[in-house]
C-alpha cells in the first residue's frame, strides 16, 4: 500500500526437518525429486498455515505424503517434530536451533520468501519510530545467515539437558 514504506530485512529459508534419533544419518538425504517415502509421517499446518504457500507448496510437490497431524504455528510444528511425531516443512531459522533436529532436505528454495519491515509513511521520520527500524534492522542483520538458512545451529545436547531416550 502506498501509506507504507518497506525495508528488505532478509530473506527467510525454509526446510523439511526431522528428529535427529530418527534421522541423524539421513541429514541432507532427502531427495524431493524421487518423490517421498511413503513411511514417512508427516506433520503439516492448519488455518493460516494451510492457507500458506508452505501448505501449497506440499500439495503440489508431496502429494502423497501422509499427514498425520496439523498445527496453526510453525512453533507448534517444531514442538511436534522434537516430540517425535513426524518430520515438517520449517523455517529454517527454528528447525537450525532446535538441537534434536536434523535438516533433512537444507533450504528449499522454492519456498524462500522475504521479511520486510513496514512503517506508515507519516511515522517514518518520527525519532522514535527511525531508532526502532534502525534497531531492528540491526539485529536481524546479524541473524541473517541463520534466516537464510545458510548457518545451523546446534546446541550441545548434553549441555542443554536434552538427550535422546
Amino acid at each position: 500500500p502506498e501509506m507504507l514504506l518497506g525495508r528488505r530485512i532478509s530473506h527467510l529459508a525454509f526446510g523439511i526437518y526431522g528428529h535427529v534419533d530418527s534421522f541423524g544419518d539421513k541429514a541432507g538425504a532427502l531427495d524431493l525429486d524421487d518423490g517421498v517415502d511413503s513411511e514417512l509421517d508427516w506433520l503439516g499446518g492448519c488455518n493460516a498455515i494451510l492457507n500458506s504457500p508452505i501448505s501449497e507448496w506440499m500439495d503440489r510437490r508431496l502429494p502423497e505424503a501422509r499427514i498425520i497431524a496439523r498445527a496453526d504455528s510453525f512453533i507448534a510444528l517444531c514442538s511436534m517434530v522434537e516430540a517425535r511425531m513426524g518430520v515438517a516443512v520449517l523455517p529454517c531459522c527454528l528447525g537450525d536451533r532446535a538441537s534434536d533436529l536434523v535438516s533433512l532436505s537444507g533450504p528449499i528454495s522454492e519456498l524462500e520468501t522475504t521479511v520486510w519491515l513496514l512503517t506508515h509513511r507519516d511515522l517514518k521520520n518520527t525519532a522514535r519510530v527511525r531508532a526502532l527500524s534502525d534497531h531492528l534492522v540491526t539485529c536481524f542483520k546479524s541473524d541473517r545467515p541463520l534466516l537464510e538458512g545458510r548457518q545451523p545451529i546446534r546446541l550441545n545436547r548434553a549441555a542443554t539437558g536434552a538427550g535422546g531416550t
